[in-house]
């Protein structure tokens, strides 16, 4: 829709020049340059002064050199679905078969568009087991003097650890080993 609109913008600047014959005013009022509409004007007395030939070409290439042949994609295809071959077993086929290497991404490629792949769905990562906490209720965690699981060390930093925010909501005390005495360490105040 938008590009047929653009193609009844530039015929104005046409039928303007038909009527006027000057050019410059014309670039010069619609903000084009001089080049840009000699080339388009170009276009459109070669086409007979049609509003079609003011249309964007496509820019998609009409070729490819390295694209898959349609009969080898439709071989792919014939394997996937009669035999549920994986990507490797495809590959050595058409390559033993046909003489043709494809990579596994292309053969990926050609089976997702064939609509013969089933997305691939990501696990959610267990925080901490349920179950466990149900079975074996934690009261207290003990870590070391690190940094890795507390901001306790860091006073610049105001909002709670995530591991801190996870052990108060479950309701289990945390403590930071001292690393230069044995025994218990100094508990942290509970929003840490």
């Amino acid at each position: 829709m938008g590009n047929y609109i653009k193609a009844q913008g530039q015929d104005v600047w046409f039928k303007r020049y038909e009527q006027e014959g000057c050019a410059s005013q014309i670039c010069e009022e619609f903000g084009i340059s001089r080049k840009a509409f000699y080339r388009w004007l170009r276009r459109y007395q070669s086409n007979g002064k049609e509003l079609s030939s003011l249309l964007d070409n496509s820019r998609r290439p009409k070729s490819h050199p390295r694209a898959i042949p349609e009969d080898i994609a439709q071989s792919m295809g014939k394997m996937r679905y009669k035999s549920s071959y994986g990507l490797r077993q495809i590959a050595s086929c058409l390559e033993r078969d046909h003489g043709v290497k494809v990579s596994l991404y292309g053969i990926q490629r050609v089976l997702t568009r064939a609509g013969l792949t089933i997305p691939h769905q990501r696990r959610e990562k267990p925080v901490l087991n349920q179950m466990m906490l149900s079975f074996f209720p934690i009261e207290e965690v003990q870590t070391d003097c690190g940094t890795e699981l507390t901001y306790a060390f860091w006073s610049h930093v105001q909002k709670p650890h995530p591991f801190a925010a996870f052990l108060n909501e479950k309701g289990i005390r945390h403590n930071i080993a001292n690393s230069g005495q044995k025994g218990e360490g100094d508990a942290l105040p509970p929003h840490q």
